[in-house]
């Protein structure tokens, strides 16, 4: 069976609030222009840097952003606001 995980492009804002640092899961670009074409095509030319994005992308998803993670971050979240308390501070 294989695993698979899928390299990221994007702008820098649609990676905002996730731990992944550019040129390791992915590329992350500043705005939308002519660039974000050429990055998607080198990706599409170059199998074994867009394969290993793509497996560190998993790797990142796996180890952080789970149900479980996602769940208990959740229920964090909702506990603070149910006692009054910036539940802002725990995102950060």
């Amino acid at each position: 069976m294989h695993e698979w995980g899928v390299s990221i492009v994007t702008t820098e804002k649609g990676i905002e609030g996730i731990s992944a640092h550019n040129g390791e899961y992915g590329l992350f670009l500043r705005r939308v222009d002519a660039r974000l074409v050429d990055e998607v095509a080198y990706l599409l030319e170059n199998e074994f840097e867009r394969a290993q994005f793509g497996a560190n992308a998993r790797k990142l998803l796996e180890a952080k952003h789970t149900l479980d993670t996602s769940g208990a971050l959740f229920f964090a979240v909702h506990q603070r606001v149910l006692e009054g308390l910036p539940w802002f501070l725990i995102l950060s």
